[in-house]
């Protein structure tokens, strides 16, 4: 049986992690029948992240290292039928979302003084008020640090929001009006666009 541990799920979107709903969303596609296991804990993880797999025993960990689980376990390869220039193309897509607009995101939802405010309330949503001021501050304290290592951090949110615009841009005009991203047939980048562009979608159309 296949388990998906990921976090809880928030009340206005899939999913508030777009790792945990990418994995989700593959999964969905592929068929494979799972239960999921909703939690906040990630003290079996040995990379302290979610989304994990347990399959059949077997703990894995990372959404990339457990498709490819999937594909060699299960048979299961959205991408079986593209090119290798189409591979090529999906990769680098795959990169602009988990590794640039994810740290955009993650800081509007953190770090922003605003936008971290309303957010914690909704990410502790029904948590005594010490848990938000104390556990939920030291998280966004340590993500801002985070994210400063990574670069984005030191960007200016007008910046930030550029740097957004011109990747919601690319991914724009190279979908343009296909069904997928590469025409009829749905592949793993598909999974991964969806569970990040949702989380910059307005509330009204989740």
């Amino acid at each position: 049986m296949i388990t998906l541990v990921q976090f809880p799920k928030p009340p206005n979107r899939p999913s508030f992690s777009p790792f945990c709903l990418k994995l989700e969303t593959y999964l969905k596609v592929s068929n494979l029948p799972y239960e999921n296991k909703l939690t906040i804990s990630t003290k079996n993880s040995k990379k302290h992240k979610m989304p994990m797999l347990l399959d059949d025993g077997d703990l894995i960990e990372d959404s990339t290292f457990v498709i490819e689980h999937l594909k060699k376990k299960h048979g299961i390869d959205l991408d079986q039928n593209l090119t290798d220039e189409q591979k090529a193309i999906s990769k680098a897509f795959q990169w602009l979302c988990e590794k640039s607009i994810v740290d955009i995101v993650v800081y509007f939802r953190w770090v922003d003084e605003k936008n971290w405010l309303k957010f914690r309330e909704v990410i502790f949503h029904g948590a005594p008020w010490i848990i938000k001021a104390t556990v939920g501050n030291t998280m966004s304290r340590s993500i801002q640090k985070t994210l400063h290592k990574h670069g984005i951090g030191r960007f200016t949110d007008a910046e930030k929001l550029k740097i957004l615009d011109d990747n919601l841009l690319a991914i724009s005009n190279y979908l343009a009006d296909k069904k997928y991203f590469f025409g009829d047939q749905i592949s793993t980048i598909d999974t991964i666009l969806y569970s990040h562009l949702i989380q910059v979608a307005p509330r009204n159309v989740v």
